[in-house]
């Protein structure tokens, strides 16, 4: 194992120097990174922790079929390596450090975790949109894609409402209605019984702002929950009806956010997606694309690094 890198179980992680760790480095600061969250979020889990925890890597692992591995769980938007990066070794040599019990290592890093060019493993490039809010308003709307201005338009003309209190059950439902049947999206009923089990769990470390946008009648069209700590918010989850299509509710959602959170030192990051169509959605409001890499490491593939 790399002499300045080590192995602590959860129970041994000093709480204090964690939670200064990932407060350290503005970039990287999360609150998807609280020991709080990453309990409720994915157990059982460790931590690789460089020297007197100047920098963390958080590792969720499981069993199967008597193989263990390390996976990136739902619900952490891109963790990877957290504190004082200026000082941390490189990522080749925290994967190194990863203890080899582990037969199978799959790591999303932040995008502040450089990956070198020669590290000879399958990678996944991802990419998130990433809008500053600290402008006024109007210079914001003014970024705004021209096309999202027009169905901004025609939501204004709906009598669209904005709610900050919705039943986190029907938001789910919604996303099942609209996404359950997408192979591509993954989620099992355990997961969206952990995301209902996180949602009040934020709330209670007042680290969630809830959205919902109603029609005329009261019906909801469209809801999502907004993590946030640090000065950055993370469009997590949502959910939307099919009369969405019509009124534009998420873009009245997106707007209505925007226009409340305008001026403030404070970030918006759109947690996503690959997807073009939605990536398309994200960049409309003025975001800025980031990019991030999924590393896979099968066993045989460590004696190289």
């Amino acid at each position: 194992m790399v002499e300045r890198i080590r192995l602590i179980e959860r129970k041994d992680i000093s709480e204090e120097k964690w939670a200064a760790c990932v407060a350290s480095h503005p970039s990287t600061a999360s609150v998807f990174a609280q020991t709080w969250y990453l309990d409720a979020c994915a157990s059982p889990w460790d931590a690789l922790v460089c020297g007197d925890y100047e920098a963390v890597l958080p590792l969720f692992h499981r069993r199967k079929y008597g193989i263990r591995y390390v996976y990136p769980p739902f619900f952490v938007a891109q963790i990877g390596i957290l504190g004082n990066l200026s000082q941390a070794p490189a990522v080749a040599e925290w994967l190194r450090a990863i203890p080899r019990c582990y037969r199978y290592v799959e790591l999303i890093f932040n995008a502040e975790n450089p990956i070198a060019s020669d590290l000879s493993l399958p990678q996944k490039q991802h990419q998130t949109f990433l809008l500053n809010l600290n402008s006024p308003y109007a210079l914001l709307r003014e970024a705004y894609h021209q096309n999202h201005r027009r169905n901004l338009k025609k939501a204004e003309e709906c009598q669209l409402q904005v709610v900050r209190s919705v039943e986190d059950r029907e938001v789910v439902q919604m996303f099942r209605n609209q996404w359950g049947s997408d192979k591509r999206v993954g989620f099992r009923e355990a997961d969206y019984e952990r995301l209902l089990w996180l949602l009040p769990l934020l709330r209670q470390h007042n680290a969630l702002e809830t959205w919902g946008v109603t029609d005329a009648q009261g019906n909801l069209c469209a809801a999502a929950f907004f993590p946030y700590m640090y000065g950055r918010y993370t469009f997590l989850f949502s959910g939307r009806a099919a009369a969405s299509q019509q009124n534009r509710a998420m873009f009245f959602l997106i707007d209505s956010f925007v226009r409340q959170h305008a001026g403030q030192e404070c970030l918006l990051d759109f947690n996503g997606s690959n997807n073009p169509q939605i990536a398309q959605f994200y960049h409309g409001f003025g975001a800025e694309r980031q990019v991030y890499t999924q590393i896979f490491m099968p066993f045989w593939k460590r004696w190289g690094l």
